[in-house]
């Protein structure tokens, strides 16, 4: 599977590690996975690492579709605050740009370079995250 992630109930924190680009499709199923699990209680913080994305074929949609589907889910999702973590120059700026199509939706959206400035921007403990990490596969 290329969507990989846990939520950490104690922390407030959803942990997604993407793997490899995703299809429209494969990313209205992980927003339906993820509004539908008990575990997700809104606002949540979200950490979104593209570090391990393996480069291949760009999916045809648009970061404004994306952003559509957010908009879709922004009750459930709501007060979410997303950090997009990438150290590719490329990503960090379809980051920035993914950011501005969500100015009406209730999420704010963040784009840093390692996974310890998302945590410092999320205010998250760094030793804690780690204690807590134990990445879950969903099919």
């Amino acid at each position: 599977m290329s969507i990989e992630y846990q939520i950490t109930s104690s922390l407030r924190l959803v942990y997604v590690e993407m793997r490899k680009a995703l299809s429209l499709e494969e990313l209205i199923s992980h927003l339906e996975e993820l509004a539908a699990d008990e575990n997700y209680v809104p606002p949540m913080k979200k950490i979104v690492d593209f570090t391990n994305l393996k480069d291949g074929p760009m999916p045809r949609f648009t970061a404004g579709d994306f952003a559509a589907l957010e908009t879709y889910y922004k009750d459930r999702l709501r007060g979410e605050h997303c950090v997009f973590v990438t150290p590719s120059d490329f990503r960090f700026g379809m980051g920035r740009l993914f950011s501005g199509y969500m100015v009406n939706a209730n999420l704010k959206v963040s784009v840093v370079r390692t996974l310890e400035a998302a945590l410092a921007l999320l205010e998250i403990n760094e030793e804690e995250f780690r204690a807590c990490q134990r990445v879950t596969n969903h099919a």
